[in-house]
């Protein structure tokens, strides 16, 4: 009999949590489990269609996760929430799963503080950020401790979770799809720069947006493709583009199913992110011999390594700008640059490594 294991998702997104989850979800598919992906609310999202077209199960709960976890006050609010709440645990214990794996914070607040009354034997608190949502509220706390393990996949995350519990968490590094990364290599001939990151203010693309001001000075005839859902950000960004008269240099292409194939027509990747676990928008440039010039915060050293010479202070637009004219100018350094971030990519953020890292944790 396989083992049954419900991956719970915020939404079907396209976005860094979510590749992680479909990476791991393929993993334990081929290692036997039945495999099983939800998200809350009643939306498709975007990335609906990567798990379906990968054969797997996927659920929709059919109501926002803010009924249970922010409802309205008062007695009717309460007993709004109860009802929710009930109606989640009916649809999960139908599932009869062994484990809950959750990716984002309100799937693992949920899911961490109920997995025994929805006849789960198993639930990993699953930390896929540096903390940014956790309050340290009662009701977290207890998650923490009710959860059969905590799991983070970056130092800075792990080091946000130690200040909230005692208990023992364990890294595990977000992976990269090498078979298909490693078929794709910058193109020198190309004018491209491309940042692969959802627009919102976590990623500080105004940062790069007036460092970019700069590298035009020196590089008029340059392209920066930005590669993201437009979110909360997106005006503010549109707004600038344009009062700098730079509207002609930046492209704001939206979110991109087939990043690979992106990647082909761009030079070099950028990242200007104040706040992150081990961004993929850097993990997945790396696999592809990509230079890249990235913040200089935790996530970003995880991925690139502490010694890395391209690294920028977070809101630093005229270093950043300097890093990139940099590279620019040097085809050999970006080259050998973009083979040891591949090596490095090789050696630690596999996919295989994720996933037994996981099913080690996993009580089935």
């Amino acid at each position: 009999m396989s083992k049954r294991v419900l991956i719970a998702l915020h939404r079907y997104e396209i976005g860094g949590a979510e590749t992680q989850a479909f990476y791991l979800g393929c993993h334990l598919k081929q290692q036997g489990f039945d495999v099983i992906f939800s998200a809350f609310g009643s939306e498709l999202g975007q990335g609906f269609d990567r798990f379906e077209q990968e054969g797997f199960s996927c659920i929709r709960w059919g109501f926002q996760e803010k009924l249970i976890l922010d409802p309205p006050r008062g007695l009717l609010g309460g007993l709004r929430r109860y009802r929710f709440l009930l109606k989640l645990f009916q649809k999960v214990r139908a599932l009869k799963v062994d484990a809950i794996i959750p990716f984002t914070y309100p799937p693992n607040l949920i899911f961490c503080s109920y997995f025994s009354l929805m006849g789960a034997k198993t639930c990993l608190w699953n930390q896929r950020d540096e903390g940014r949502f956790f309050l340290g509220n009662i009701g977290e706390i207890r998650a923490l401790k009710l959860a059969s393990a905590i799991v983070s996949n970056s130092r800075e995350g792990m080091g946000f979770l130690q200040n909230h519990t005692s208990r023992k968490i364990t890294l595990i590094k977000n992976a990269v799809d090498l078979k298909k990364f490693s078929r794709v290599a910058p193109d020198y001939k190309s004018n491209r720069v491309v940042m692969i990151g959802n627009i919102h203010g976590f990623k500080d693309h105004l940062t790069l947006l007036e460092a970019w001001k700069i590298v035009l000075v020196n590089f008029p005839n340059l392209k920066l493709a930005l590669a993201g859902r437009n979110g909360s950000a997106y005006p503010e960004l549109l707004d600038f583009v344009r009062s700098q008269g730079i509207e002609e240099s930046v492209d704001f292409i939206g979110g991109v199913n087939d990043i690979p194939k992106m990647l082909k027509s761009c030079i070099l990747a950028v990242f200007s992110s104040e706040n992150e676990g081990v961004p993929n928008g850097v993990l997945e440039p790396m696999a592809s011999t990509f230079s890249v010039v990235a913040t200089d915060i935790m996530g970003c050293r995880e991925a690139l390594g502490d010694d890395y010479p391209f690294l920028v202070q977070p809101k630093d637009p005229i270093d950043f700008a300097d890093k990139i004219c940099q590279l620019i100018r040097s085809e050999e350094l970006m080259r050998s640059l973009g083979k040891a971030n591949q090596e490095r990519i090789i050696k630690n953020f596999s996919i295989e490594k994720m996933g037994e890292s996981y099913i080690k944790l996993l009580d089935v």
